[in-house]
């Protein structure tokens, strides 16, 4: 089913935000609160397109990057190394992700350039969507939710990416009925 909900957190002066039980319990698949799974379950934090933060399981985060770079000309997934767009938005989420781990009581670190790039303070909203936990600035969440764009320089990226593959479909269709 995936994460639901929303709940209210705030980051303590380390950067730690405590993820609620409800959430730590759908990452495992026995429903076992994953801050008491040995080894640590590893999570990745990355800045998302509208500059939330995404925290994702790294078997989610993977399955994320394949979609993000999927060839959706033929359907594969790859990168496309000959593609400055490509290797920009490449170097954009590999540079603002970061790996966390539990402690103890259910916390994970999230680095500080991260939440200032998603600019978050101390109030944190932490809410399920999806595959994801997204963790937002109450206020930006807010602004979002009204129509106003707080997204980043990967939406403008993804544009680009989107129209140049459209176009490759066409010259495709074009060739074949040719």
């Amino acid at each position: 089913m995936g994460f639901l909900g929303s709940f209210e957190n705030s980051f303590d002066a380390k950067g730690r935000v405590m993820l609620p039980a409800k959430y730590r319990k759908s990452l495992t698949s026995d429903g076992t609160d994953a801050k008491d799974v040995k080894p640590s379950i590893e999570l990745v934090v990355t800045l998302s397109f509208d500059n939330e933060l995404r925290v994702y399981t790294s078997e989610q985060f993977d399955t994320y990057l394949k979609g993000l770079f999927a060839n959706e000309v033929n359907g594969e997934s790859r990168f496309d190394e000959t593609d400055a767009d490509e290797r920009r938005m490449r170097a954009i989420v590999n540079a603002n992700s970061a790996t966390a781990t539990f402690d103890g009581t259910g916390r994970i670190i999230v680095p500080a350039k991260l939440r200032k790039l998603a600019q978050i303070d101390k109030e944190a909203l932490v809410e399920g969507s999806g595959e994801y936990l997204a963790i937002w600035d109450p206020d930006r969440k807010e602004r979002f939710l009204m129509g106003e764009d707080v997204g980043g320089v990967l939406n403008d990226l993804v544009a680009k990416r989107k129209q140049r593959l459209a176009a490759a479909r066409q010259a495709q269709n074009s060739a074949m009925g040719a």
